[in-house]
């Protein structure tokens, strides 16, 4: 079963290169609304009962999603989809957001920084979603400051506890209880 899951990451990945590409660099104030919608979108096209932004003025969107599972027990995964200022461009060898594979690893910026463990979770729901549906219901928190200091998330989670209450979460590879 591992080898099918990777078989089909592989292979799935693809629906999802082109979060890659918008530059969501929340220190610039660049392609954060992109972003957030592109986020809400691709919840709602996998099935979330509730794929939303959370939003206030003067900060940038949480995105929030929920899937409905098999069980009673909850996951939260927490992701953000800011990344760094593609600086120093001369030390980059391709271009910062455009999509390039270099020796079977795609480089962009963001790639191995959040934007790949949100894109790993999209496949990973997409593939319960076509075989028998998810194990455990999900949650989704992405936000869009943690490059910059995740200046709101104290404030929004205290205002969406009911939402977030969960029994567990995943933060990078960690879980959480």
């Amino acid at each position: 079963m591992v080898k099918d899951i990777h078989n089909y990451e592989k292979n799935q990945l693809n629906d999802f290169l082109d979060y890659l590409a918008i530059p969501s660099v929340s220190a610039e104030n660049k392609g954060i609304k992109e972003t957030s919608d592109w986020l809400v979108k691709t919840f709602e096209q996998l099935g979330a009962q509730k794929s939303e932004k959370w939003e206030r003025k003067g900060q940038n969107p949480f995105v929030y999603a929920e899937f409905e599972g098999k069980s009673s027990k909850t996951v939260l995964f927490y992701n953000h989809y800011d990344v760094q200022p593609a600086r120093s461009l001369d030390e980059w060898t391709t271009e910062p957001f455009k999509l390039t594979f270099v020796d079977g690893k795609l480089i962009a910026r963001g790639a191995s920084d959040d934007e790949d463990e949100l894109m790993t979770r999209l496949v990973m729901v997409k593939w319960f979603q076509e075989n028998g549906g998810l194990p455990v219901n999900l949650k989704f928190f992405v936000e869009g400051e943690e490059e910059i200091g995740s200046l709101h998330v104290d404030e929004t989670v205290k205002e969406h506890a009911k939402e977030l209450a969960v029994g567990g979460f995943v933060w990078k590879n960690a879980y959480i209880k």
